[in-house]
This record gives C-alpha cells, sequence and structure tokens, in this order.
C-alpha cells in the first residue's frame, strides 16, 4: 500500500512537469523574427532589432515596401538589391552602407535620407523627393536615373554626376561642381539658372 502511494505520487509529480514543459512551449515559446517582415509591420520593433542584433548581416533582395509608412527606418548596411520602394515615406531613413543597386524608389518620399557610403548601381530616383537627403555622400557606380526628382538643395559637391539622368529633374539651389554645368544642360533642369556652381570650370 505504502509502494502504491509513493507510485501515485511520483507519476502526479511527473505529470505536472509535463504539464508546465508542454506550456511553456506551446504558449510561451517566442516565434522567430524574421527582419525582412519585422520591417513591414513595424519600424520601431524593427530598429530596436536592429540594435539588439548589430552584428547579423540582413539581405533582402527583392522585396516590396511600395507605400509603406517606412519613415526612419533603419536599413544601414542591408543588402537591398531590387527592392522596391515605390511611394514609399522614407522621410529620415537610414542606407548608409547599403546595397542599393537595381532598387527602385520612384515617387518615394526622401527627404532627409542618410545615404553615406551607400553603393548607387542603376537604382532609379523617378519623381522621388531628396531634399535635404545626403546623396552626395553615396558611391555611385553605374548610371542613376533622377528623371523628374526633387533634387532641391541637395549637395553634389565631389560626386561624379556623369553617371546622373536627372532630366527635368528640380535642381534649384542644389550645389554642383562647375564642371558638370555643360554635361548638366542637356537635361532640360527645373531651375537651371538657380543651382549653386562651386569650384573650378574643369
Amino acid at each position: 500500500m505504502y509502494e502504491n502511494k509513493k507510485i501515485i505520487k511520483y507519476k502526479k509529480r511527473v505529470f505536472s512537469l509535463v504539464i508546465i514543459f508542454l506550456f511553456i512551449n506551446i504558449f510561451c515559446k517566442k516565434e522567430p523574427v524574421i527582419p525582412e517582415k519585422l520591417v513591414k509591420e513595424s519600424v520601431s520593433d524593427f530598429n530596436e532589432f536592429r540594435k539588439e542584433n548589430s552584428s547579423i548581416k540582413l539581405v533582402f533582395l527583392g522585396q516590396d515596401y511600395k507605400e509603406l509608412n517606412l519613415k526612419g527606418v533603419n536599413l544601414s548596411s542591408v543588402d537591398l538589391r531590387g527592392s522596391k520602394f515605390i511611394s514609399a515615406d522614407l522621410r529620415g531613413a537610414d542606407f548608409s552602407n547599403a546595397n542599393l543597386s537595381n532598387v527602385n524608389f520612384s515617387s518615394a518620399d526622401l527627404r532627409s535620407a542618410k545615404f553615406n557610403g551607400a553603393l548607387l548601381n542603376g537604382t532609379i530616383f523617378f519623381q522621388a523627393d531628396l531634399r535635404g537627403s545626403s546623396i552626395n555622400s553615396s558611391r555611385p557606380v553605374n548610371e542613376i536615373n533622377f528623371t523628374k526628382a526633387n533634387l532641391s538643395g541637395c549637395d553634389f559637391n565631389g560626386i561624379n554626376m556623369s553617371l546622373f539622368t536627372p532630366f527635368m529633374a528640380n535642381m534649384q539651389g542644389a550645389r554642383v561642381e562647375k564642371k558638370w554645368q555643360r554635361y548638366l544642360s542637356r537635361f532640360q533642369i527645373q531651375n537651371f539658372d538657380k543651382i549653386e556652381w562651386i569650384g573650378p570650370d574643369s
């Protein structure tokens, strides 16, 4: 009789432990974080994830962020090749050292966005608003499409403008080296006469 009670007590304890284990694994286990989905769901949560996992190299190839509100998102050093940010709100976004090859920013709001060290290779900024952005600190390596973009006040000092096609872009108050004046004159640029030309002619 004593043995039976002991066995029953042991079985109850094991059963309790099994229940606790199942509860933890079923109800308390966190879903794995998928960064490319998180950035679409919550910019603040994604930025926090970046802080906690700064050593992780993120690759978001061919992602579609069309018309999303991504204001202030930290996409620095992310490989974004082929991604689309068409009509997205990217005010204050950080693309420093990101790979922006063949990325489409058409009609995106990129005011005050950071492009320090960003790789621009076939990148499209058609009708994008880049006022106040640090596009001058980028690394253009192939043709960049700035057709009808708002480049007012942008600083292009030190940039190889021969890789840019700013057809009908608004460049009022933009700072550009004077040696590119003849090259840019072919693009029917808006407010061409209000560009701030700096440095020598050649």
